[in-house]
């Protein structure tokens, strides 16, 4: 389910509502609005983030009032919480990771969150370049 090449979306059917921004934004109508206007129709979405204090659940649209929806023990439990949120809609839930973050803040002989992050990204390979 990956959106591009940096983004992998990994839970959520999110198909009807990237159409329908795609024929908005084709259509010159501007992007925050049509994102807002979904979000009140029940779109919701999060982003896993790796910060230096570890992985976190974020509000990706910014329309909830709270920044951080989860604080997770490891990249596996996040991406645990992701899957069973958007599990209770998945026609109106999405959750998604940067490829670039999934690297980011990593220390030294942790090879547990490498060994959870190499297998995500081993179901989630990169699209190939149609260039």
């Amino acid at each position: 389910m990956a959106r591009n090449a940096e983004f992998i979306t990994f839970a959520g059917n999110i198909e009807a509502w990237e159409a329908e921004i795609a024929e908005g934004v084709a259509q010159g109508e501007d992007l925050s609005r049509m994102q807002e206007r979904q979000n009140a129709r029940g779109r919701s979405i999060v982003e896993l983030v790796r910060s230096l204090y570890g992985w976190t659940v974020r509000d990706a649209m910014g329309f909830t009032g709270r920044a951080i929806r989860y604080k997770a023990t490891s990249f596996d439990d996040a991406v645990r919480w992701c899957r069973e949120w958007v599990a209770a809609d998945e026609d109106s839930r999405e959750a998604f990771v940067r490829r670039s973050n999934l690297g980011y803040g990593m220390k030294q002989g942790d090879e547990a969150e490498q060994a959870q992050v190499t297998a995500f990204l081993e179901m989630h390979p990169e699209p190939e370049s149609t260039a």
